[in-house]
């Protein structure tokens, strides 16, 4: 292999690595808000409600039997909130101010 290739191989391995870390990251979240959610195999989680009414959106964690169990947005960590936030295309404005806020509370001072 030469360098030019190592080069490119070492970068798809640092993605893969960066995409690994999140996957463990909003995993361990998931944890902190519901330390059973693993615990029949893997789970599913999304949101769901209103982007206009960011009062009415929760965060639904479904575990492996099925049981599904609802958070309001203050409960949900950064860590699965941002990454979904952020990718939103063109939000309403109530809920780009949402996610301002989030974001700005998180920044460490």
């Amino acid at each position: 292999m030469n360098a030019p290739e190592a080069a490119a191989r070492l970068a798809t391995l640092q993605e893969r690595q960066q995409e690994l870390m999140g996957a463990l990251s909003q995993s361990l979240a998931i944890r902190s808000l519901r330390p059973d959610a693993f615990d029949h195999g893997s789970c599913k989680s999304c949101f769901v409600g209103n982007l206009n009414n960011p009062g009415t959106m929760v965060f639904r964690i479904t575990d492996g039997s099925g049981l599904g169990l609802e958070y309001v947005l203050s409960e949900v960590p950064d860590a699965l909130f941002l990454p979904w936030a952020l990718k939103l295309d063109n939000p309403p404005p109530v809920f780009a101010r949402y996610i301002k806020r989030r974001q700005a509370e998180g920044a460490p001072s």
